[in-house]
């Protein structure tokens, strides 16, 4: 199945050996949420997503048996996503209306 999650990831900067929180979008077709999240991950939900090619979009929705759902108020800072996803739109269906967060977050792509 094709599911999503986003992660907080703790890094540490190789330049002042500060460690810092980030938050990563990540995607795949899998059998299990729990198989997209690191040992040093804190997942904070996902669900399931589908593309739209024609107009480049994906769209998220659901939430994950393993982790719930995203709470994307709780989300401060910039969301890290595969550069194959640059421009896209990327809309959360939470069932009363669609959101499309790509104009709520900045994205990072990497």
């Amino acid at each position: 199945m094709l599911k999503w999650v986003v992660v907080k990831r703790k890094e540490k900067d190789p330049k002042t050996n500060k460690e810092f929180w980030y938050y990563l979008l990540k995607y795949a077709n899998i059998d299990y949420h729990k198989m997209l999240v690191g040992s040093c991950d804190e997942c904070l939900g996902g669900g399931l997503f589908s593309f739209d090619y024609d107009n480049e979009t994906m769209t998220i929705w659901g939430k994950s048996d393993d982790f719930g759902a995203v709470d994307f108020s709780s989300i401060k800072d910039r969301i890290h996503i595969d550069e194959e996803m640059q421009g896209w739109k990327i809309i959360l269906r939470n069932g009363e209306k669609d959101i499309d967060i790509t104009e709520r977050f900045e994205f990072d792509y990497w």
